[in-house]
C-alpha cells in the first residue's frame, strides 16, 4: 500500500514532528508513505477523465492525507 502526506512547502519544517510521526507509524504498518508538496501535484478532469499527477507524471496512490492549504493549479 502506498500513500502520501501532502503539505505546502512553507509548512514542512514547522510540522516536521507531525510528519515524522506519520512516517514512522506508516513504516511500522508496512505502508510506503511519501511526503509530497502541494506544488508538485496537479489534478482535475481531462477529456472527461479524472487525473492526478506528481511532477507531471500520472500516479495512483492508495490514499492521501491532505494537510496543505496551498491552492493547486491544474
Amino acid at each position: 500500500m502506498t500513500g502520501w502526506i501532502v503539505y505546502d512547502a512553507d509548512n514542512v519544517e514547522r510540522n516536521r514532528f507531525f510528519i515524522d510521526r506519520w512516517m514512522a507509524a506508516a513504516k511500522e504498518a508496512g505502508i510506503a508513505l511519501s511526503l509530497v508538496l502541494t506544488q508538485q501535484i496537479a489534478w482535475g478532469i481531462l477529456n472527461g477523465q479524472r487525473f492526478l499527477k506528481l511532477s507531471g507524471q500520472p500516479v495512483h496512490p492508495d490514499f492521501v492525507v491532505m494537510r496543505g492549504a496551498h491552492r493547486v493549479r491544474c
